[in-house]
């Protein structure tokens, strides 16, 4: 008879570092979130402009820049001045190889645009009050 245990440890692993699907799981990471796009978008009402950081917030807007309740992550931030638009999120998983030759990364991620889009780069696992966990991939040809 063949120990099993290695590979019973190695598959128990994997699943313990995934972080699951359900919006429930991300619940207290959304508050948060929305606490900072409810800052910039005041700061957007008052300025008609983006701010350059969150750190442009403080104090005005917020007291403090929160962190995800996910590994204490600081938000991921982007203003898109061409469009008039920003995303905030944070990173689930890190970029790893996927199947394939992909790299992948699942992200949290909020965009008042709500752009979400399901294509063969983009995999949607839900969208909740406006935030969307999604698995983007790329492919290591196209770099």
């Amino acid at each position: 008879m063949k120990n099993h245990w290695p590979l019973i440890l190695v598959i128990g692993f994997l699943f313990a570092c995934s972080k699951p699907e359900n919006p429930k799981f991300y619940e207290e990471t959304i508050k948060r979130g929305n606490i900072i796009v409810s800052a910039i978008e005041g700061y957007k009402d008052r300025t008609n402009s983006f701010p350059a950081t969150l750190e442009n917030l403080v104090p005005e807007f917020i007291n403090e820049v929160p962190k995800s309740d996910i590994d204490d992550q600081d938000f991921l931030y982007n203003a898109y001045k061409r469009n008039g638009t920003f995303s905030l999120g944070i990173t689930i998983e890190p970029t790893g190889v996927g199947i394939l030759g992909t790299k992948s990364m699942k992200m949290l991620e909020y965009r008042p645009s709500k752009d979400y889009q399901e294509n063969k780069y983009t995999k949607i696992h839900f969208i909740h009050n406006g935030w969307v966990l999604e698995t983007k991939y790329r492919n290591y040809d196209n770099k």
